[in-house]
């Protein structure tokens, strides 16, 4: 163990490094000034145990050296004992505040000064011992959630595209989340975060996963059919099972459980007190935050846990996070916050989830200017696939509607989930023909303008979207028809809207126009 004797008295470096020589302390590293000193530090092979510092010194003196030394995280360990011939105790209490250790005075008492060195050498190892003790708990702890608490998302269901992150804090956290496939159609996603922090959130966390299986074991084994338990039933049975032991811990799990069934087109959920989960409508462009109203597992006996049901498309993304998102701070003391989430969902949705979750790591990143957070960093993303999506471009000439109507009934045929009745198709046909027949006559301003037609074909929802550079049609082209203005808007909007269960019409600052049709296909299709 080396001590660093920073004096610019070299008869005051020679006499302690004759001292501590002869009492065994044989690697003593000499510095003249402060600049030396922190040069001497500095230096990535030399090891200091102790530093000796004389308070009186040219330029930068002993006070400020120790408080630039603590003021670095590498040295804050390094024990700095004053060497003084001062006694003034205004010096001893502003070296004290810059983070010395102690104080020896000048002329040396030789055994003042050997008692004080192996004191803070002491001191110096115990500390070290304890730091190698906390790596290896930590490490434990990082092991437990990598293992137990943070599973891989399943690659082989064809309609779900999937992503994880998990940033540990720089301690041991009670996150985790987990995948339940029960089918190629059906997935239970969980997400959730255990008050408190070190092993013990980690294997609390450990063993509220592990009841959540338990829970649908038991649930299968007890029902007379075959049919799946429901999230509020699952929930409600992992609820009484751990909730008298978390209020004897005085602990808490809040938790997020989402069923998908991509077949339904429907998303049943809980929020059990945690961070809502972002919800990106493709359709619309937009993300929705799904809430809700239940309280933490382990608040309270009499708690009684509701599910509640949205419907999704194809392209819809659903992302779960932790707050260890939102709370990570900027260099202004500001959070991150649930609208910039958003709107980075919003902006990089068409990537797929490896590569938005990764667009999110490096905002946040940005954001806050570090690289490690205070609070664990989780992020699950599902995007319902949107593979089928399909478009197809014409111009400003009738001669091409031919061609759509054929493109509708192409995608109709592709349509993966099951096949839909001719009238059906039929009625998607004739409303997205009358659109553009009205688009052409109506809302182009330029024949050579470009028309765009795209199909998303989703599991419960068929939508079609119209994009050109023009005029909307006629001034408000949604709402219930009515028969004494059908002369005036024509029998294209009235067939539009009857042949469709939803018309919206949008534009940006730029011109382009957005007509989106949409029909539901859950009662069209075959059995």
């Amino acid at each position: 163990m080396s001590i660093l004797i920073v004096d610019d008295s070299s008869d005051s470096r020679a006499l302690l490094a004759t001292i501590l020589r002869k009492s065994g302390y044989e690697d003593s590293i000499l510095a003249s000034s402060a600049r030396e000193a922190f040069r001497i530090l500095s230096d990535e092979g030399v090891s200091v145990s102790l530093i000796l510092m004389d308070i009186m010194m040219p330029g930068v003196d002993g006070i400020a050296a120790c408080r630039h030394i603590k003021s670095e995280k590498r040295f804050q360990d390094i024990p700095v004992i004053m060497v003084t011939a001062k006694t003034d105790t205004t010096f001893l209490s502003a070296a004290f505040d810059a983070g010395a250790m102690d104080y020896i005075t000048k002329p040396f008492n030789k055994v003042e000064l050997l008692a004080r060195v192996k004191s803070a050498l002491t001191l110096k190892r115990e500390m070290d011992i304890r730091k190698e003790r906390e790596r290896e708990i930590a490490r434990i702890g990082h092991e437990i959630q990598k293992t137990l608490l943070l599973e891989e998302p399943p690659c082989h269901l064809r309609e779900l595209e999937m992503a994880a992150l998990a940033i540990p804090s720089q301690r041991i956290d009670g996150d985790f989340y987990d995948f339940i496939p029960y089918s190629d159609t059906i997935l239970d996603v969980v997400v959730a975060d255990v008050m408190g922090k070190g092993i013990p959130a980690a294997m609390l966390g450990a063993a509220t996963k592990n009841q959540l299986f338990r829970a649908v074991n038991r649930i299968l084994v007890e029902s007379d059919c075959d049919t799946l338990p429901e999230p509020h039933e699952i929930v409600n049975r992992v609820h009484g099972e751990i909730t008298n032991e978390l209020i004897r811990l005085e602990s808490f799990v809040t938790l997020f459980y989402l069923r998908l069934d991509t077949a339904a087109g429907n998303a049943r959920f809980i929020n059990c007190g945690h961070t809502g989960t972002i919800h990106f409508r493709c359709r619309e462009g937009r993300c929705v935050i799904l809430e809700g109203e239940n309280a933490p597992l382990g608040f309270s006996r009499d708690e009684i846990y509701r599910q509640q049901s949205v419907s999704f498309d194809r392209g819809d993304i659903f992302v779960f996070y932790s707050d260890g998102i939102t709370e990570a701070k900027n260099s202004d003391d500001e959070y991150f916050g649930i609208e910039r989430l958003k709107g980075c969902v919003e902006g990089c949705h068409d990537l797929v989830p490896p590569r938005l979750i990764e667009a999110i790591r490096d905002t946040v990143t940005a954001f806050s200017g570090q690289h490690s957070f205070s609070d664990d960093v989780t992020c699950v993303i599902v995007k319902i696939s949107d593979v089928g999506r399909a478009v197809m471009k014409i111009t400003n000439r009738p001669s091409q509607l031919a061609g759509v109507r054929a493109f509708v009934g192409d995608m109709c045929a592709r349509h993966g989930l099951a096949p839909l009745d001719d009238f059906t198709v039929f009625e998607l046909k004739l409303a997205v023909h009358e659109a553009l027949v009205n688009v052409m006559e109506h809302g182009l301003g330029d024949d050579d303008e470009t028309i765009t037609v795209e199909i998303l074909p989703g599991p419960a929802v068929m939508t079609v979207s119209i994009q050109y550079r023009g005029s909307e049609f006629p001034p408000e082209c949604t709402g219930p028809p009515k028969i004494e203005d059908m002369e005036e808007r024509g029998y294209g909007v009235f067939l539009i809207e009857n042949m469709t269960d939803r018309v919206s019409c949008s534009h940006d600052d730029c011109g382009q126009m957005r007509i989106v049709l949409e029909k539901d296909i859950t009662k069209a299709k075959i059995d």
